[in-house]
């Protein structure tokens, strides 16, 4: 059934139950726990509960989960970071100081790519300056798990 067929359904459903005497409507309640019932005003100028639909709360996928904490583990390699965490002890942290974003929170691809922007930016107030021995931050290299992702990517190609 298509979505406008199904919206037109519960339309006629709901019609039919403001026109029914109310003794009828309280012998058929709906226990469904995906609608809310919201009071409305129809145009007999009767009060009606129309049900409003709630989304259940959305798993993150494990693909996006994974891609996140990756991003948060380029951001800990790096000297900034090493030498934030140095400077200032976990139990001496207030709000002004970079929280770490949490991969797992319910947040759109763009919010989280907005609060990792942030932390990056806080991060870099506590780089050391040292123009002169600029390195690139360390990053850790497992050459199997480069081959399986490159083979992967050959497959997708495929």
């Amino acid at each position: 059934m298509s979505i406008f067929a199904h919206r037109q359904a519960k339309r006629l459903e709901l019609k039919r139950k403001i026109e029914e005497p109310e003794d009828e409507e309280e012998e058929e309640e709906d226990d469904d726990d995906d609608e809310v019932n919201a009071p409305v005003v129809v145009a007999s100028g009767k009060l009606a509960e129309l049900p409003l639909l709630i989304r259940p709360k959305e798993q993150l996928a494990t693909s996006v989960v994974q891609q996140r904490q990756k991003q948060i583990d380029i951001g800990k390699n790096t000297r900034s970071y090493r030498r934030y965490t140095t400077l200032v002890p976990r139990s001496e942290r207030t709000a002004e100081h970079p929280r770490t974003p949490e991969p797992h929170k319910p947040l759109s691809r763009r919010q989280f790519d907005g609060l990792m922007r942030k932390w990056r930016r806080l991060l870099h107030a506590y780089d050391d300056g040292g123009a002169d021995d600029e390195e690139e931050p360390e990053i850790e290299i497992d050459i199997r798990t480069l081959a399986d992702e490159w083979a992967s990517i050959e497959r997708e190609l495929r």
